[in-house]
């Protein structure tokens, strides 16, 4: 056991080595006594080295956080530990596609699980699968996602945020998704399945668009026409989308269209393929 920044390490004598002072003092610690009557040579000498080392932990944890810094404020430990900013990389995430790296202001002699490090991607967006290593410490460790899966290509997009987390052999991505994400993971996961008041559809792939092309706020039904095929239609508008993912039955309820992005064709004739057509969809009955 480490006599963890004791007094007796740094040198000084007739130390203790045990405490009634603290609530839970750990074997192995060295502890300061009190002199007899305060003043003779009985109690622990306070030496330089002790000093120095706590000096040094408290600098370290202070300088490495990146909070205001002067010796008249009194909190400056307490909004280190409150900034997690040893863990922030200033510099981003670097290295190759694919090879993530990022140092540390501290760099860490180990890695223990539950530890958080976020940046600025600053590599293109991942091909594949991701390594990350952090300061030398994890060396060829995968990013995969949150569920432990390993990553395909587009989970880290490059200039977003990416916060990791350590499970303990691998780091796992536990950063917000981006909106493009958030459209392709409600599209790939079959967003049919949730239906109720509130839900979201963004359908983005395989769109037709009939003339006149549906108004924003616009409360509409979907229709059955054939297995993975639904029309959307209101007012004399139409929106069809075509995918193999969608169900075999039309969504029920009223939908009110809250979003329709169109790609650069300037002509939507009567089944015409709109290309790059994104729709999003709220039931609001």
């Amino acid at each position: 056991m480490v006599d963890l920044l004791g007094p007796a390490d740094a040198g000084a004598t007739a130390t203790l080595t045990t405490t009634g002072d603290v609530s839970d003092p750990v074997a192995g610690d060295s502890w300061y006594g009190d002199c007899a009557d305060g003043v003779d040579g009985s109690g622990t000498p306070i030496v330089s080295k002790y000093l120095n080392r706590m000096l040094q932990q408290q600098r370290a944890a202070i300088r490495f956080s990146g909070v205001p810094q002067a010796n008249a404020y009194d909190y400056m430990l307490s909004w280190a530990m409150q900034s997690g900013f040893a863990n922030w990389l200033q510099s981003g995430f670097g290295g190759a596609v694919n090879a993530l790296t990022g140092a540390a202001p501290n760099a860490p002699q180990q890695v223990e699980g539950g530890t958080l490090v976020c940046g600025i991607v600053e590599t293109a967006t991942n091909t594949g699968a991701v390594t990350f290593n952090w300061s030398g410490v994890t060396s060829g460790a995968a990013v995969n996602r949150i569920d432990g899966s390993a990553c395909t290509g587009g989970e880290v997009q490059y200039l977003s945020f990416l916060a990791l987390r350590w499970d303990g052999g691998a780091w796992r991505i536990v950063s917000p998704l981006t909106p493009a994400q958030l459209a392709t993971a409600v599209q790939d996961g079959s967003p049919f399945l949730i239906t109720g008041p509130g839900a979201v559809i963004i359908a983005d792939s395989n769109v037709t668009l009939d003339k006149p092309i549906l108004a924003l706020g616009v409360g509409a039904t979907w229709t059955f026409e054939s297995a993975g095929y639904s029309v959307l239609s209101a007012g004399g508008g139409i929106f069809s989308a075509a995918d193999s993912r969608w169900p075999s039955s039309a969504p029920p309820g009223t939908w009110t269209v809250t979003q329709i992005t169109l790609d650069s064709s300037a002509d939507y004739g009567a089944g015409g393929n709109a290309a790059g057509t994104t729709a999003v969809l709220v039931r609001t009955e």
